[in-house]
């Protein structure tokens, strides 16, 4: 069975800050942060986009969103398809 210790220390709201910002500082200036960020972009398809891309009809596209083959993301009236989850199919 793991044990731990905890010790209990008193601080101010402004050293909980600084303590928190600097471990957000380091863990941005990190080389495996700054690759990661560079290089896996998002990108984002429209319903005809995604169709064309599966080579499929539009309604089959969205059969296969409705039936959870596919995850659709909406924001406001607009549907997107993440091209890397389209291409794992």
């Amino acid at each position: 069975m793991d044990s731990y210790q905890i010790t209990m220390i008193n601080l101010s709201k402004g050293q909980l800050e600084e303590i928190v910002q600097n471990a957000v500082r380091k863990a941005m200036d990190d080389d495996k942060f700054n690759k990661v960020s560079r290089t896996q972009q998002t990108i984002w398809l429209s319903r005809a986009e995604a169709a064309a891309h599966l080579k499929i009809s539009l309604p089959t596209l969205d059969s296969l969103a409705k039936k959870g083959v596919l995850v659709a993301y909406r924001t406001g009236r607009k549907v997107r398809f993440n091209l890397e989850e389209l291409n794992l199919l």
